[in-house]
């Protein structure tokens, strides 16, 4: 079964009044909880499925958790509730589901692992960084992990409260060709994306050809409601100096040069390149780490 159909049983065991009874045969190698049918609305139901979505699963059973197909599905279908349940049920969810896997003490790591590969690499479709904080904070200071892996998840917080959703973006100068250049702060626009790359990151080339020719994002800009900074963070000032020989910045952009060394004094912890994050007015953090698809969704 595909992560897709997953999400699709799950939104018929989400809607009211269905439940377990109805998933197909080939689903019950999930021991998914009957949702109360009291539970009427769909934020309701997804609260208590996150709750007690581990609930029937037995934790000593070696054959569930070394099947790396079972698991893994299952997973990533316990993740597919989160955008429906309540930041409270989320978290809570997540805790219940260490206190399981902490009465098995190789449990945890397989989840820390499984955690990380879905939503703190950044090209996993399911990558989300404040989800992953719900586990890394709860993992990061367990015993039953080895010390490597907690001091994974314990970098993992220390990444994850920089320039957290919802607080200012710290301030930074950049050069510009032409002119003085600035400060991240001193920018005056009604939303602000910056756009942190690397001219030899090809991955990068290709992300700026597309916001470049993306019609929705060129109208917000010629509507004065979005400005977008392109950054060469923690710069080479030779390749700089030659940048059309590596890149092509729209002219409507302000391309700027990294002055203040952000990611060398943490300002910024940038794990990979390129690195998108969009602001309000008063530069507090909306979105960071967007794909294309994420952004255009925000515009």
């Amino acid at each position: 079964m595909t992560l897709k159909t997953g999400k699709i049983l799950l939104a018929l065991l989400l809607l009211a009044g269905a439940s377990i009874i109805a998933l197909p045969a080939q689903q019950r190698d999930f021991p998914y909880p009957a949702i109360p049918d009291s539970l009427r609305t769909q934020q309701g139901r997804a609260d208590f499925l996150v709750l007690h979505y581990w609930d029937n699963v037995d934790f000593d059973d070696n054959s569930f958790f070394n099947d790396k197909v079972l698991f893994n599905r299952s997973f990533a279908n316990f993740l597919s509730v989160f955008p429906l349940a309540s930041d409270s049920a989320c978290e809570k969810g997540v805790g219940r589901l260490v206190e399981l896997g902490s009465q098995k003490i190789n449990r945890l790591p397989l989840i820390a692992r499984t955690a990380r590969e879905y939503l703190f690499e950044p090209l996993s479709p399911l990558y989300n960084e404040e989800r992953f904080r719900l586990f890394a904070e709860q993992l990061a200071g367990s015993p039953l992990l080895p010390t490597r892996v907690a001091a994974d998840m314990a970098s993992a917080c220390s990444i994850l409260s920089s320039n957290k959703i919802g607080s200012k973006a710290v301030n930074f100068r950049y050069a510009t060709k032409g002119s003085a250049g600035g400060s991240l702060h001193s920018l005056k626009a009604e939303q602000l994306l910056v756009l942190f790359y690397d001219p030899e990151c090809d991955h990068c080339l290709e992300l700026i050809s597309k916001l470049a020719a993306d019609n929705r994002i060129s109208a917000r800009i010629s509507e004065g409601n979005l400005k977008v900074l392109a950054v060469y963070a923690d710069g080479d000032r030779k390749i700089w100096k030659d940048l059309e020989q590596y890149v092509r910045i729209p002219d409507t952009w302000i391309s700027a040069l990294d002055i203040s060394g952000i990611q060398r004094k943490g300002f910024y912890i940038l794990r990979s390149l390129p690195a998108l994050y969009l602001l309000d007015a008063d530069k507090t953090i909306i979105a960071r780490h967007l794909s294309l698809s994420q952004l255009t969704e925000l515009l």
